[in-house]
């Protein structure tokens, strides 16, 4: 299997800076862009995460770009146990965001410095869905997109509006814990599934419909330019990245016949005739198998999540459950989400 993968990452039309980062393998993305296609047969750990940095303009980037320089040092650590990955990245992240309320204290700003995180983690076997703040993932199947993460907004969580505007209770940093949600996505993924990830530069400038949409167009380079400039077109009014890889087949043996259902990787990546019934669903970290019918795996529960996390769902999948809560408590005080 492989992931063909575009990330942009773009100050916008207002901000002076960018506080967001993407990550993609090796690769840290800040007012830049890059394509490559990475092959997963290999087994090696890698990630696709987004960090939206907040506390101010030098402290927002300080503090995604932390972020994601520590997971990507862990991650490619060969000296790391995987035997519990959910454990692992759970400890990592609330480390991390320790560090950053330290820094900010010991710095004495007025506003402490964090960032949201969200995306995907492959390592010790297992294709880990990330999310921690109100960045999103997101997956085009046939051309219907899917939410696959719950915004962590005091509007989300208990269905009224905050006053001072759109505030998130859970963050890496901010002066309070993270209340990190990490769910076991190995086997809910299918060849021809397209990826997007995205701070909320883009969801708050683009319908979800017209997300849809343009997503659907062409190769992910494609349609992540095309996500962006419409962020940009209806105002920009903060930094704007995304993250869009297809999940494809490698490429058959020659004299190859046996192969189970079409998969077209080009517009809205759609798995053409019987492909949902017909190809097994694979893991990330592996091919395909050939043979049986296999039914989608659900996330592995870790902790219980409270009755108000719920994805928005746009197409139903009969085995996939609710996005469970590693944190256990939440913390009632809410940071806003510069």
């Amino acid at each position: 299997m492989k992931l063909d993968i575009f990330c942009l990452s773009d100050k916008g039309c207002v901000r002076s800076g960018n506080q967001d980062m993407a990550g993609a393998g090796l690769h840290l993305i800040r007012d830049d862009q890059t394509s490559f296609v990475h092959d997963l047969g290999d087994g090696k750990s890698f990630f696709l995460l987004i960090a939206d940095g907040m506390g101010g303009h030098q402290h927002g980037e300080m503090a995604s770009s932390y972020t994601l320089e520590e997971l990507r040092d862990m991650l490619f650590d060969g000296s790391r146990d995987w035997s519990a990955p959910e454990q692992l990245l759970s400890g990592e992240i609330r480390r991390i965001s320790d560090d950053l309320n330290r820094k900010s204290a010991e710095m004495q700003l007025d506003k402490p410095m964090g960032c949201t995180l969200t995306g995907f983690v492959l390592a010790g076997g297992r294709t880990l869905l990330v999310n921690v703040g109100d960045s999103r993932s997101y997956r085009l199947r046939a051309g219907m997109l899917r939410r696959l993460t719950v915004d962590q907004t005091i509007h989300e969580r208990d269905m009224v509006p905050f006053p001072q505007g759109k505030a998130i209770y859970s963050c890496i940093g901010g002066g309070i814990s993270p209340e990190a949600v990490i769910e076991d996505y190995a086997g809910r993924l299918l060849p021809g599934d397209r990826l997007l990830i995205c701070s909320d530069g883009l969801t708050d400038m683009v319908s979800e419909n017209d997300i849809e949409l343009f997503l659907a167009e062409g190769r992910p380079t494609e349609a992540g330019s095309l996500l962006v400039e419409h962020a940009k077109a209806a105002g920009g009014l903060d930094n704007v990245s995304v993250i869009v890889a297809d999940l494809i087949e490698d490429e058959p043996d020659a004299g190859d016949t046996a192969h189970a259902g079409s998969v077209a990787l080009d517009a809205g990546a759609t798995i053409h005739s019987a492909a949902e019934s017909l190809a097994a669903p694979v893991e990330l970290t592996g091919p395909a198998e050939n043979g049986a019918p296999a039914q989608p795996s659900g996330p592995v529960a870790v902790v219980q999540a409270s009755d108000a996390a719920r994805t928005e769902d746009i197409e139903e999948i009969p085995d996939e459950s609710r996005a469970e809560d590693l944190s256990g408590t939440g913390s009632e005080e809410a940071c806003e989400n510069c």
